[in-house]
């Protein structure tokens, strides 16, 4: 009678287990189809604010001064936000916006949802080599907008 020994029972294990997993890997090809769907969000209107203390005492040609904002995304996702425009609507009569430079806020960030963003920029009357007395006093509205159509306002 033959003994089997530990060395010779490990060997016929392992042979066996090749011979299981190369049987799990036959397998068959075959064609199909399926169908799905996806949806793609929207952007939502951020906000735009006028924060800190409103520039006074502008005059002619002088240093300028800072204008402060804060961008919200009320959104439900992050948002980019890259430039902010700002108009000059002078209450005046004849107070022209053109008499005023405010540079684009720079923001070049992305708003998480809920988040908000501050940026600042600068506000200056020219010397515009003519009379500018119609400016004396005046109140002036800042319209600010994004490129995507984000507005806010601030009002005499």
């Amino acid at each position: 009678m033959r003994f089997i020994n530990k060395r010779s029972v490990v060997v016929l294990a392992v042979l066996a287990a090749l011979g299981i997993s190369a049987g799990a890997y036959a397998y068959f090809t075959s064609t199909g189809t399926g169908t799905g769907s996806a949806t793609v969000g929207s952007a939502s209107p951020i906000v735009i604010t006028q924060t800190g203390t409103p520039p006074a005492g502008l005059y002619p040609g002088t240093a300028t001064q800072a204008v402060t904002i804060a961008i919200k995304n009320n959104g439900s996702a992050a948002q980019r936000v890259g430039t902010v425009t700002t108009t000059v609507t002078p209450a005046a009569s004849g107070c022209l916006a053109t008499d005023f430079v405010v540079p684009d806020f720079i923001v070049n960030a992305t708003i998480p949802a809920g988040g908000t963003q501050n940026a600042a920029s600068t506000i200056q009357l020219k010397e515009t080599g003519v009379n500018q007395d119609a400016c004396q006093g005046t109140e002036l509205a800042l319209a600010f907008a994004t490129a995507k159509g984000a507005t806010g306002t601030t009002t005499p």
